[in-house]
């Protein structure tokens, strides 16, 4: 959450943490749908199990498998 910036417009900017969870990372630009979709997530997060600094959380507060979205994405295309 603390490398997420809200640029004003609608769009915000994401910084994927380098090392030690600094905002090191690569610059990704979310456009508008994605942070309306973002919006609505957030307020029913699982909060992150200590240790843990992912944006998506499962209910256990765990990272989601970075897999399932992938799953999710194979069964749509068809």
């Amino acid at each position: 959450m603390r490398h997420l910036y809200n640029l004003g417009t609608g769009i915000r900017e994401i910084r994927a943490p380098g090392y030690a969870y600094r905002a090191a990372g690569k610059k990704h630009i979310l456009k508008p749908l994605t942070v309306a979709a973002l919006v609505e997530y957030l307020p029913y997060r699982s909060k992150p199990a200590d240790g843990i600094h992912n944006l998506i959380t499962v209910r256990s507060g765990g990272p989601l498998d970075s897999g399932y979205p992938n799953v999710l994405w194979a069964q749509t295309r068809y």
